[in-house]
């Protein structure tokens, strides 16, 4: 189920890459602004996921899990039906913010669900999903604009999340983490010149194999 969440967050990121000249010419906008629907959601989305998880990390998990899920399928109907380039944009980077948040929370749930000794070999098929979500989020999205709207890979993340919400109501743990109350005292992390290394690390990978993406 987590993993299913992370290809779903990922198909939601990657698939206008496939339709921008599709979106660009229903909403009759230049190719060159609706490439901002990709850059606006990557500096909300690198932005957003330490700052909203660590300010939601003060109230109850499960529920919060399910009010992002919730608040990501109503982004997605938004991107489906918007009917102007200013609503598709401002859709978009309301995604970011709460993708950045579900899949961060989301990752909390991995000893829950598995037994310790198998918690990071979860937590790396959680991001598996989004690599699986690249490699076919984008063929997905051009193959739905050979034979219908753009809207109908919108709608097709919209079903998929409705399904996935309604599991994770059922069968995610419902036990809650200890508040964190003060979000200075996840940010001191980042004093740790290690962990800035490896984020650093990771920002420079996804960097260079992301930037491309657009052209």
């Amino acid at each position: 189920m987590l993993i299913m969440l992370s290809f779903v967050l990922g198909t939601c990121e990657y698939v206008v890459i496939g339709i921008l000249p599709n979106i660009a010419e229903d909403l009759n906008v230049s190719i060159t602004q609706t490439g901002l629907l990709i850059s606006a959601f990557a500096i909300v989305y690198s932005v957003g996921a330490p700052l909203i998880t660590a300010y939601l990390s003060r109230f109850p998990r499960y529920r919060t899990v399910l009010s992002l899920m919730f608040l990501f399928t109503l982004g997605n109907v938004a991107c489906m039906l918007a009917p102007n380039y200013p609503v598709m944009l401002a859709s978009r980077i309301f995604l970011a913010a709460v993708s950045s948040a579900l899949i961060s929370m989301s990752m909390t749930f991995a000893p829950d669900v598995a037994p310790r000794k198998y918690t990071s070999s979860v937590i790396s098929w959680i991001f598996a999903g989004f690599n699986i979500a690249s490699v076919f989020g984008v063929p997905f999205s051009m193959f739905i604009v050979q034979f219908a709207s753009w809207r109908v890979a919108f709608a097709f993340i919209v079903v998929v999340s409705i399904l996935l919400l309604l599991l994770m109501v059922k069968f995610l743990p419902t036990k809650n983490l200890p508040p964190t109350n003060n979000i200075m005292e996840q940010l001191v992390l980042l004093k740790d010149r290690r962990i800035i290394m490896a984020v650093s690390a990771m920002i420079l990978s996804g960097s260079s194999a992301y930037c491309f993406y657009t052209y």
